[in-house]
């Protein structure tokens, strides 16, 4: 997967994308992930653009297929909100933040739910 096959795929779901902040996303995620790869040895932009094919898949607009690509640049990279909200404006910026929040809300239950006994699991 790479860029010109998500881009192929946005254009056969719909005529009026916004190419130029697809592209923008995805230079501005691959820029911010240069150095990660994934536990497989992949670079991490395979990641965000397998995340923005699935929102593509599931016919969402180009402000959160841009998210997409973006969603690990706040928890995973320096880049910080005011920068990102600087770039892509605030629906852009606020859709990656909520993603990071929600990521870091699943972590927080499961190490919760890890710490606690089974008798404090049961239902009540």
């Amino acid at each position: 997967m790479n860029i010109k096959t998500l881009i192929t795929k946005i254009k056969k779901r719909k005529k009026d994308v916004n190419l130029p902040l697809i592209k923008k996303a995805y230079i501005f995620a691959e820029n911010a992930h240069s150095d990660q790869k994934r536990a497989s040895a992949e670079p991490y932009i395979k990641h965000c653009l397998n995340v923005a094919l699935i929102l593509n898949e599931l016919g969402m607009d180009d402000e959160t297929i841009a998210a997409g690509l973006l969603h690990d640049v706040l928890e995973d990279t320096p880049i910080k909100y005011q920068q990102l909200e600087k770039e892509f404006g605030v629906k852009i910026a606020s859709l990656v933040d909520g993603a990071t929040k929600i990521s870091k809300l699943k972590l927080s239950v499961i190490k919760n739910s890890r710490d606690e006994s089974p008798q404090n699991l049961e239902k009540t």
